[in-house]
């Protein structure tokens, strides 16, 4: 388990996802682990993220956290729930569970 979250972390290095974390601070939490592959992970990488947290963790901490964050995450909550977490009607559920203006 900790070679796959240290292969996620290696990754997410790479793609600058950690730029605002004081290297002195234990990170990463599970929490931003998931937060952070989801939405810097290519499309490619992002079976490690799954195979580390299951379908049904990753979803719930994506729909409490990112899908509320509106027009923010628009773009890639909608392929994230189009592609990985196959849901039929993005937009609907989006609408649904995403921020209320």
């Amino acid at each position: 388990m900790d070679n796959i979250k240290n292969h996620i972390i290696k990754l997410l290095n790479q793609k600058g996802a950690f730029w605002s974390y004081n290297n002195s601070e234990s990170f990463p939490s599970d929490e931003t682990l998931m937060e952070k592959g989801l939405l810097y992970l290519e499309f490619e990488d992002m079976h490690i993220l799954f195979e580390l947290y299951g379908m049904k963790k990753l979803k719930k901490y994506w729909r409490e956290n990112l899908v509320p964050q509106g027009k923010y995450y628009s773009t890639i909550n909608w392929l994230l729930a189009l592609y990985f977490f196959n849901i039929k009607n993005p937009d609907s559920y989006l609408k649904r569970y995403g921020k209320h203006s």
